[in-house]
């Protein structure tokens, strides 16, 4: 591999190294999630500094050592940088939590093109919209869930195999999410306390999900809908996560 490599990628969150360095941790289409060093970053008036804040898309200029498998950043030109984001906590607090959820689960094994395509419309979204954290994550997690194939549809029982929404005799308009079997569940077969949500959200969400993420988040629900969603979604992810999201500690309050 050519030692040099030049890659559009966004910024999911960094740190600082040594008294004058910025450890960067970016989403390559191409190459996946990179930790690389910029050298000197907080160093006076560094303009790489700024360029290279969480949630910009810039197009980086880097170099690899394969000997010590390390990453610098020579060179950054910023495309956008979103900078609304870090102005508002509703925002913020949805940024963050897609930026661990794609660090801490290694993107689910979806490809890498495909997250990075729908992480930088969410953020583009966000950065216009900044007080809609709730929809936009809504259609965030739906849409990640699905590219991954951890969600397919919710045409059908797990459990049963009955058509979910076929008018069956004990049918309470609504499908239910078991963690244990990790499959969608008519009523019939669902046990009380399951996240659930109605048939019409579920066509809402299927229906949506070819559509731009902005074109998407037009049709508003009211706020216990998309909460509902939102907390079947996330039942969803904790079923298949390892490790624990930190920012789910703050999402409650990033949705409001």
């Amino acid at each position: 591999m050519n030692r040099n490599y030049t890659t559009a990628a966004v910024v999911l969150k960094t740190r600082r190294f040594g008294d004058f360095h910025k450890s960067v941790t970016i989403l390559s289409p191409e190459s996946g999630i990179i930790d690389a060093v910029a050298h000197g970053a907080y160093k006076g008036k560094s303009r790489i500094s700024s360029i290279t804040d969480p949630y910009c898309i810039s197009e980086f200029e880097l170099y690899h050592n394969p000997v010590k498998d390390v990453w610098k950043i020579n060179g950054c030109e910023s495309r956008v940088m979103n900078s609304r984001i870090r102005e508002n906590l509703n925002a913020l607090y949805n940024a963050s939590f897609w930026s661990e959820l794609i660090l801490k689960s290694h993107a689910l094994g979806a490809d890498y093109k495909t997250v990075f395509l729908l992480y930088t419309e969410a953020l583009s979204f966000l950065d216009e919209n900044n007080t809609s954290g709730m929809i936009a994550t809504v259609h965030f997690l739906y849409r990640f869930l699905l590219g991954s194939g951890f969600i397919n549809d919710f045409s059908e029982c797990g459990h049963c195999g009955a058509v979910i929404g076929g008018g069956a005799a004990i049918d309470n308009g609504r499908l239910y999410f078991s963690p244990v079997e990790g499959c969608f569940l008519c009523s019939s077969c669902a046990s009380g306390g399951l996240p659930g949500i109605s048939y019409s959200s579920a066509a809402y969400l299927e229906q949506s999900s070819p559509l731009h993420l902005a074109e998407a988040a037009k049709k508003r629900l009211d706020i216990h809908t998309e909460k509902e969603i939102r907390n079947m979604l996330l039942a969803v992810l904790r079923s298949i996560m390892d490790a624990p999201l930190n920012t789910l500690d703050y999402i409650d309050y990033g949705m409001e």
